[in-house]
């Protein structure tokens, strides 16, 4: 019996922790803009921490990139799985975003050319990648 009331507490902590209300909702659009450039990141679905939505960079002189992202949501952390598909390979990259406010900074780790985090406590969350909330809606497409 007390293995039973051990396990339904354990149980009841997890879940009562990772339900997310509507305060703690991330749902929208975030833009960040660099001189030239536009990122957007919509994030359209979240459920019990989980959350899924678009990426897309509009870059000049380059090809633009709009993908499909899905990840985990904690504590005001976003990482993320960036799906694309290239030389008819799917592949995948880790992004990472941290909440500030309502806006969220765009994450990276310092000498990592890989396309995953080596150690996510290494992420550095820098105020000049400030993807900015707007009531605007995103670009769901280039």
């Amino acid at each position: 019996i007390i293995v039973i009331i051990l396990i339904s507490v354990i149980i009841y902590k997890k879940y009562s922790t990772s339900n997310k209300t509507v305060s703690d909702s991330i749902l929208g659009c975030y833009v960040y803009t660099n001189e030239d450039s536009t990122y957007s990141l919509d994030i359209t679905s979240q459920k019990w921490g989980s959350v899924w939505g678009t990426l897309i960079y509009n870059i000049p002189d380059n090809r633009g990139s709009s993908v499909t992202i899905k990840g985990k949501h904690m504590d005001g952390i976003v990482i993320a799985d960036y799906l694309f598909q290239s030389d008819s390979v799917n592949s995948s990259m880790q992004v990472a975003f941290k909440k500030q406010g309502s806006d969220f900074l765009g994450g990276y780790e310092k000498n990592n050319s890989n396309a995953r985090f080596n150690n996510l406590n290494d992420i550095i969350y820098d105020s000049s990648g400030l993807f900015k909330a707007t009531k605007d809606n995103c670009a769901t497409s280039l």
